[in-house]
């Protein structure tokens, strides 16, 4: 007596979940690439270079202790503070005057950052806005080291930080639940797939 040969099931349910879950993989690991984009877009760039000299964003470098100029437009500013060797620190905070000959106000940074390019240590001490266009003093005053000196750059806007955190936070959230649910569904669907397609021999009447 020989047994009836398997029946063959249609396939068509297996193939699309396992088809679905594997899109819904392609597509968060592009949402994880959109998360990592804003993340990068949110550090600080162009402070310093990969040997510690001062990055491509830096629009006016002044030694500790010295004065120094910078041509600026309206907008708004980081001075960072940067030191060889380790963390640096100044005596007395930086001092900006306008094109007009009065006092900038500095205020604090909204984030605390740091920056560590080869042996080169730099901090962002104090930001202020430029109202106008034209040349800018900065007094910088005595630092330990010694050699340390203070750097000046752009200041992404606070628009710009809040789409980046919000990219990064929700990239990251879609990117990890897409992939938990695609891997799920083409796991499964592959199981399906691989039981209908070597269906059991069936008992013979």
């Amino acid at each position: 007596m020989t047994l009836p040969a398997p029946v063959r099931r249609r396939a068509t349910g297996p193939a699309w979940l396992t088809f679905i879950g594997v899109g819904l993989v392609v597509v968060a690991a592009v949402a994880a690439g959109f998360a990592v984009q804003a993340f990068i877009g949110v550090l600080p760039g162009g402070v310093l270079t990969l040997d510690g000299s001062p990055g491509g964003a830096v629009v006016a470098t002044v030694d500790a202790g010295t004065r120094g100029t910078a041509t600026l437009e309206p907008g708004r500013y980081t001075v960072w503070l940067a030191a060889p060797g380790s963390e640096g620190s100044l005596t007395g905070p930086v001092q900006v005057t306008g094109p007009d000959d009065s006092a900038v106000p500095l205020r604090s940074p909204s984030m605390s950052s740091q920056i560590t390019m080869g042996d080169t240590y730099a901090v962002a001490s104090s930001t202020f806005t430029a109202t106008t266009a034209g040349q800018y003093v900065l007094t910088v005053p005595a630092a330990e080291p010694s050699t340390a000196r203070v750097l000046l750059v752009p200041t992404a806007s606070e628009q710009d930080l809040t789409h980046g955190i919000l990219g990064t936070v929700g990239g990251a959230f879609l990117a990890v639940g897409l992939g938990l649910v695609g891997t799920g569904m083409a796991v499964g669907g592959g199981i399906w797939w691989w039981v209908r397609r070597h269906p059991k021999p069936q008992p013979a009447p």
